[in-house]
């Protein structure tokens, strides 16, 4: 009896992880400004695979919050809340900064009037870069365990807990990945600490899926989370009165050629081109 060969590789399950936690280790280093939105749709998120699904369900496949968000369902009105305190360095101010400006998001959210008026905050995340720099500089597996330990208290705020879970667990391979490997960047350019959050990211992915962080970080050398994504395509033109892309009935009152949404699906299509009636003309 034959041996089974090695199991493939689920690439785009490994896209989708890298993606989560490369935006980990990002907000971790540098944080993420805050956002008013004014809601009109439901909010939407596309994933690597090319899926695109509601907020709701991204957060409950273990999505950062509402960090990959791609469709907000509404318009950005203002950026609010620079994510680190203003000429601070100190932990102590930073820390006292966080503290007012949660407690002023809540009192603003908790308002009947905010609500009212289809508002949603995307709260601000703020970094911890003296624990990216940790993580960069650990020289030890019990240095790395320490310094995840704490990046996991820091993301409680902000990440799923399989995550911080996740990154505990695999604290040593994540050393070794870091100590080992050549595609490690250990350049001093300023562009090289993105390619360590890219390395972070891709590592830690691999891990968790049970795959050596070399193989991993090998299957997406040509593929980048943080290089922006390529445009949407354009939407498709129906040839006839349905949804092509679902085949619900076509959205009424709306001139061919124009762009609608189809309330079955949610894409975007242009209306069919109506044939006009012709009269044969008479002798």
């Amino acid at each position: 009896m034959t041996r089974p060969g090695p199991k493939p590789i689920d690439v785009p399950a490994l896209k989708k992880f890298a993606a989560i936690l490369t935006t980990l280790f990002l907000h971790l280093r540098d944080g993420r400004d805050g956002q008013i939105i004014r809601l009109e749709r439901v909010p939407r998120t596309r994933l690597p695979d090319g899926r695109v699904i509601s907020l709701k369900e991204y957060r409950a496949e273990g999505g950062l919050g509402d960090g990959e968000v791609v469709d907000h369902g509404g318009d950005v009105i203002v950026k609010i809340v620079p994510a680190k305190a203003p000429a601070s360095q100190s932990p102590r101010r930073q820390a006292q900064f966080e503290s007012r400006v949660r407690g002023s998001l809540s009192r603003i959210t908790a308002d009947p009037r905010f609500k009212a008026k289809s508002l949603w905050v995307q709260d601000p995340v703020f970094p911890r870069p003296h624990l990216w720099q940790q993580l960069k500089e650990a020289s030890s597996a019990a240095e790395m365990k320490r310094v995840t330990v704490r990046i996991a208290r820091w993301a409680s705020r902000y990440a799923h807990p399989r995550w911080r879970r996740d990154l505990r667990e695999h604290a040593v391979g994540l050393f070794e990945a870091k100590q080992n490997l050549w595609t490690y960047p250990r350049s001093d350019r300023a562009s090289s600490d993105n390619k360590r959050v890219e390395f972070f990211g891709k590592a830690l992915a691999a891990l968790i899926l049970g795959i050596s962080p070399a193989t991993g970080t090998r299957k997406l050398l040509r593929w980048s989370p943080l290089k922006p994504p390529s445009p949407p395509a354009p939407p498709l033109r129906a040839r006839g009165p349905s949804c092509p892309h679902c085949g619900a009935t076509e959205v009424q009152g709306f001139e061919s050629g124009t762009v609608v949404r189809c309330p079955g699906c949610g894409e975007r299509y242009y209306i069919a081109q109506r044939r006009k009636n012709r009269k044969n003309a008479s002798g």
